[in-house]
């Protein structure tokens, strides 16, 4: 579930209009920096899940899915307090907190579809093309993020974009057979660690 990518999500609260003076959102920097770490986090489980210490100990499988699932669940319901539903209702999109609800979304759906097929609450095939479908959803809303912020936050999101498509789509083609098993051993974590790192470095002005 790389997406964290999502993910995503992380992408809080900057709204900074172009013709007014800046001022860096420090609940925006907050918020990606945690997510780079928990992103980190997760590319650490994912490339430990390929190594003979997740063979001897079962219980690290289900280590994986938790940081995005957490930070997912936070970002929901402790940011953006504002009227997205309504906002959602009216059909208006192109507001920040929709679009961050939607990620969030995501990233907590993500986060329990892993979870649940590890303990084989899920056992049927499609589910893992279920997560990518997400998986590569969430990275295009990624990539196409709006919203009234300075150009070098909208550069960091397109290159969080670039990176979350590229790395859902080296699962997707690790999961049918192509590429060999490297791709998801350690193409897909080494993405989820860049992807961190594009979080914990992220940075407004």
């Amino acid at each position: 579930m790389y997406l964290l990518m999502l993910f995503l999500q992380a992408e809080h609260m900057h709204q900074h209009g172009g013709n007014e003076a800046f001022v860096p959102d420090p609940v925006s920097i907050f918020d990606h920096h945690l997510a780079g770490v928990l992103l980190i986090l997760m590319g650490i489980f994912a490339f430990l899940e390929h190594t003979s210490l997740a063979w001897r100990h079962n219980w690290m499988k289900y280590l994986y899915p938790l940081p995005l699932l957490g930070l997912g669940l936070f970002l929901f319901f402790f940011r953006d307090p504002e009227p997205w539903f309504q906002w959602l209702l009216n059909g208006e999109f192109d507001k920040t907190e929709v679009q961050h609800k939607f990620f969030e979304t995501i990233a907590v759906l993500v986060g329990l579809i892993e979870l649940f097929r590890r303990t084989k609450w899920l056992r049927q095939a499609a589910w893992p093309q279920v997560l990518n479908v997400l998986m590569l959803g969430g990275a295009f809303f990624l990539l196409f993020h709006t919203g009234q912020h300075s150009a070098i936050i909208h550069l960091q999101h397109r290159w969080m974009g670039i990176v979350a498509i590229t790395m859902a789509a080296s699962k997707i083609l690790s999961d049918v057979g192509w590429g060999g098993r490297w791709l998801g051993r350690y193409a897909v974590p080494a993405l989820m660690l860049i992807f961190g790192l594009q979080f914990a470095f992220y940075i407004e002005r």
